[in-house]
C-alpha cells in the first residue's frame, strides 16, 4: 500500500513538473510575483488569451509589453517567447517579412533551450512555407522534428510534442505539394499515433484540416470536404474565429471545385462575417474579391470592401494566400 501511495506521489510530481515545462514555454519560465519577469509572463498570458479570441490588434499590444519588459532584465528566454507570439499575430495578418524577421530571431537567441529552440524552428518553418520557400521550410521541421524525438517518447508529454512538431512538418509538406503528399500522409499518421487517444481538440482540428488540403491537392474536394467540416466544428467548439474563418474559406474552396457556386458563395458571406469580427483586413480583402468573382455583390459588400482597403492599401490588389492553417 505504502509502495502504492509512493508511486502515486511520484506522478503527481511528474505530472506538476510537466505543467510547469508547459507553462514555461508558453509564457516564459518565471516564478517570480513581481517585476520585469512577472510582468511579462502575465503579459504573455493574456496575448494568449486575446490572439485566441481574434484581438489581434491588444495581442500584438500585450506581446510586446511582454518583449520589451524581457528586454530590460536581459531575458533571452522571454524575448524569445514574445518574439514567437509576435511572429504569429503577424502570420495572422498575412505580415510574412516581418513574422519570419521575427521567428528568425527567436530561433538565434533561444539556442540555449532545446524545446524553446524546436518550437522557434517549426515557427520559422511554418512563415518560410507560406512564403514559398519550401526546401528551406521542410528542412527546418525536420530539424525541429529531430530535437524532439531525442526525448523518451514513452512519456505522453514527449509523444505530444513530437507530435505538434510532425504535424508542423506535414504542414510545409503539404504547401510543397508534388511528390511531398506521400510523405505528408505517412507524416501525419505518425502525428496522430504520437497524440494518441484523447488528442487536444487543437491538434485534432489541425490535424484535420491538413487532411483537408491534402485531399484538395490532390484534386478530390469532395474527400477534403468531411475534414475541414470536422476542423471548424472542433475551431468553433474552443472559440478560435481565426481557425474558425480558414476553415470556412476552405469549406468555400471545396465548393467551387465541385461546381458549386451558390455553395461557394454561402461559405465565404459566413467567412466574411467572422473577419469582419476580427482584426485581419487582407484576409477580408481576398474574401470579398472572391465573393465578386462569383457574382455577389451587395452595397453592404462593396461599402465593407471600400473601407477594408483603405486600412491595407495596396495589399487589396495581392493575390489571396491558399487557405490554410499556420501553427
Amino acid at each position: 500500500m505504502a509502495r502504492r501511495a509512493d508511486k502515486s506521489g511520484r506522478k503527481r510530481r511528474l505530472l506538476a513538473a510537466v505543467a510547469s515545462a508547459a507553462l514555461s514555454a508558453a509564457c516564459g519560465p518565471y516564478g517570480e510575483t513581481e517585476g520585469p519577469a512577472a510582468e511579462a509572463s502575465r503579459d504573455n498570458r493574456r496575448g494568449a488569451s486575446e490572439y485566441a479570441r481574434g484581438q489581434l490588434t491588444s495581442a500584438e499590444q500585450s506581446f510586446g509589453s511582454a518583449l520589451a519588459q524581457s528586454a530590460t532584465i536581459d531575458d533571452t528566454t522571454g524575448r524569445a517567447v514574445a518574439l514567437l507570439n509576435l511572429s504569429r499575430v503577424d502570420g495572422a495578418r498575412w505580415q510574412h517579412d516581418r513574422a519570419l524577421d521575427r521567428a528568425t530571431e527567436a530561433v538565434t537567441i533561444a539556442s540555449h533551450d532545446p524545446a524553446l529552440h524546436g518550437a522557434a524552428l517549426a515557427r520559422l518553418a511554418s512563415i518560410q512555407s507560406l512564403r514559398g520557400q519550401h526546401d528551406d521550410a521542410i528542412a527546418g521541421a525536420r530539424e525541429a522534428v529531430s530535437r524532439t524525438s531525442a526525448v523518451d517518447l514513452r512519456r505522453r508529454p514527449a509523444r505530444r510534442l513530437t507530435a505538434d512538431r510532425e504535424t508542423t512538418l506535414a504542414f510545409t509538406l503539404v504547401r510543397a505539394g508534388g511528390g511531398h503528399c506521400s510523405e505528408a500522409e505517412q507524416v501525419l499518421a505518425q502525428a496522430a499515433d504520437h497524440y494518441g487517444r484523447g488528442a487536444p481538440p487543437a491538434a485534432e482540428a489541425a490535424l484535420a484540416h491538413l487532411h483537408g488540403q491534402l485531399a484538395l491537392g490532390r484534386n478530390r474536394p469532395a474527400a477534403a470536404q468531411p475534414w475541414f467540416a470536422r476542423a471548424l466544428e472542433l475551431d468553433r467548439d474552443r472559440g478560435r474565429p481565426l481557425d474558425v474563418a480558414t476553415d470556412l474559406e476552405s469549406l468555400a474552396t471545396c465548393a467551387e471545385r465541385s461546381g458549386d457556386s451558390a455553395g461557394a458563395a454561402s461559405w465565404l458571406l459566413r467567412a466574411l462575417a467572422v473577419r469582419a469580427a476580427i482584426d485581419t483586413p487582407r484576409q477580408a480583402v481576398a474574401t470579398v474579391g472572391r465573393l465578386a468573382a462569383l457574382g455577389v455583390a451587395t452595397p453592404q459588400i462593396e461599402g465593407q470592401l471600400a473601407v477594408l482597403r483603405s486600412e491595407v492599401g495596396d495589399a487589396a490588389t495581392q493575390p489571396p494566400a491558399p487557405a490554410v492553417r499556420c501553427n
